[in-house]
């Protein structure tokens, strides 16, 4: 990667790896990552922020000028999204997805766990992301791209996301 990036914006569906990716370049290249989910929460997945202090804090981070953004959320995140550098999707294959969502499960102690019903809802969501066309959808997340003429990459799976880290020197 030559030029230089100081706002990324990564965007795939759960157990996609966006919290590793944000993780590893941020890591590389000095810039802080932010979770949208610590943005839409007050305590993850549980209490919400009302949209007027979610929009406030989004809006702080990505009037910053270095930020690695990652979440999938609709459309209170356009404003973020133009002012990326950089977009990456992560488009994983469906039978990753599901298998990293019930490791994830498993490796989770059982008060941390969420209930099976939700994991199942949770797996249910990612088989259908790539077909949605909502909002929170891989359609619309390709529509935004070309909407807004952003840079942006598809990584499909481990070993394009490991070159793209790699890339960063």
């Amino acid at each position: 990667m030559k030029k230089s990036v100081n706002r990324i914006y990564i965007i795939g569906t759960s157990g996609s790896g966006k919290s590793f990716l944000s993780n590893k370049l941020s890591e590389k290249l000095g810039i802080p990552n932010y979770d949208l989910d610590d943005v839409f929460f007050i305590k993850k997945h549980t209490l919400r922020r009302s949209e007027n202090k979610r929009d406030k804090l989004l809006s702080k981070i990505a009037s910053r000028k270095k930020w690695i953004i990652e979440g999938v959320y609709g459309s209170w995140i356009e404003k973020a999204l133009r002012k990326a550098d950089l977009v990456i999707i992560l488009d994983i294959h469906l039978l990753v997805l599901t298998k990293r969502i019930l490791f994830r499960f498993l490796r989770k102690n059982k008060a941390e766990r969420e209930s099976l019903r939700d994991i199942i809802k949770l797996v249910k969501y990612v088989k259908g992301y790539k077909k949605s066309v909502t909002e929170t959808g891989y359609k619309h997340h390709l529509h935004l791209m070309s909407k807004h003429k952003l840079n942006y990459f598809i990584l499909k799976n481990s070993k394009e996301i490991n070159q793209f880290i790699s890339s960063f020197i």
